[in-house]
């Protein structure tokens, strides 16, 4: 079989690529001598396709040498450099973050709290600003709790979007606050051609846009200008994000003991 191989190799070298049923043909090969073939040596590539077949595998003595330290070190570097611009960003996003909340409380939320700073989750599970809105039923037992995430951006990119999106497993609505005018958000693209802002709408996520504003233009006007499409988060979801900060939010005092309600209806009964 090797000297049937060999045959083989210097025939394409010769030939140049050959369909499987050509290579078959010309040496007079059964399919499990064929298969054998494919499974024998590294100098032949196997053609994919219907029609299979072989050609020569690629040399590689004029590829350069990598050096891995020298690549190791770059993305040493990169890294850094991307954590210093993210902290940078972080800090500067903490400046908005009271605009936000004053613009939710406007906005009918029965409370709202900023969280940006206590990150007890794992990545692109901490919102920036939590609003939260409290139905208390009269006929049922328990409360109706409707949760919106709002994030809080520079500016707005591919990253922001897929963040907020994330979101959505354990929010009714989800916001993106973006320190841009209503104009340059609806302008800016993926690099692909297709606009952020319609990238955000299709998920579902809402868009606020933060101006100057103000005396001296050193306030910030929120403005929203994309509604957010309504989910289904799933209960358990919604249930870890309550209790990982079911302190900051007062959960106790402003909705009650889990199953408070409940106790109170069967204290009725008896």
């Amino acid at each position: 079989m090797e000297k049937k191989i060999q045959e083989i190799i210097e025939y394409i070298r010769l030939k140049g690529e050959q369909s499987r049923g050509s290579i078959k043909e010309q040496f007079s090969l059964s399919d499990d001598e064929y298969n054998l073939i494919k499974h024998k040596t590294n100098k032949l590539v196997s053609l994919r396709g219907r029609n299979g077949g072989f050609r020569l595998a690629p040399v590689n003595d004029n590829l350069p040498v990598v050096d891995i330290q020298a690549v190791n070190d770059a993305k040493d570097k990169q890294v850094a450099a991307e954590q210093r611009q993210e902290k940078a960003s972080e800090r500067a996003e903490k400046d908005f973050y009271p605009y936000v909340k004053m613009w939710a409380e406007g906005a009918g939320y029965s409370f709202v709290e900023i969280i940006g700073d206590n990150h007890r989750r794992g990545t692109w599970e901490n919102p920036d600003v939590l609003a939260i809105t409290v139905d208390h039923m009269k006929w049922l037992r328990g409360e109706e709790v409707s949760i919106t995430s709002i994030e809080v951006k520079l500016n707005l990119d591919i990253k922001a979007i897929y963040q907020a999106v994330n979101y959505q497993r354990f929010s009714h609505e989800v916001y993106l606050a973006v320190f841009e005018s209503k104009q340059d958000i609806r302008a800016k693209e993926n690099g692909k051609g297709m606009p952020l802002y319609d990238l955000a709408v299709d998920h579902g996520i809402g868009i606020i846009s933060m101006t100057k504003s103000g005396a001296g233009s050193k306030g910030i006007k929120c403005e929203e200008i994309n509604s957010p499409v309504r989910n289904k988060p799933v209960s358990q979801e919604l249930d870890s994000l309550l209790s990982d900060y079911e302190d900051l939010l007062s959960l106790k005092k402003r909705i009650g003991s889990p199953g408070s309600r409940m106790a109170k209806e069967m204290a009725k009964m008896s």
